[in-house]
């Protein structure tokens, strides 16, 4: 398999296949609710929500929050959301 993927930032556009993305998962949310959400993060330095395309589609997203920790020196990351489309699962599109 000789595709590319590109992996970049999540921006309010995407927000019909996110949507469609974060359905193939069971969660109901709205085109509006995620663009807001995107808006909402991409403000924040510590927040990502990124994309994987492929051919000019988006085919994953993944949401990672940084949190400081209060016990120990450095963040902790967590994962929020994953999702790869059905299509594209066993594809290795994040790597």
């Amino acid at each position: 398999m000789n595709e590319i993927t590109n992996i970049r930032s999540a921006t309010r556009d995407d927000s019909v296949e996110l949507t469609s993305l974060l359905d193939q998962l069971g969660y109901v949310v709205s085109t509006l609710e995620v663009a807001e959400r995107i808006g909402c993060l991409v403000t924040v330095p510590t927040e990502a929500v990124l994309v994987a395309e492929r051919d000019g589609s988006v085919i994953g997203v993944i949401s990672v929050h940084l949190i400081l920790l209060f016990h120990a020196r450095g963040n902790l990351g967590r994962i929020t959301a994953f999702v790869v489309h059905e299509a594209s699962r066993g594809q290795a599109a994040f790597s």
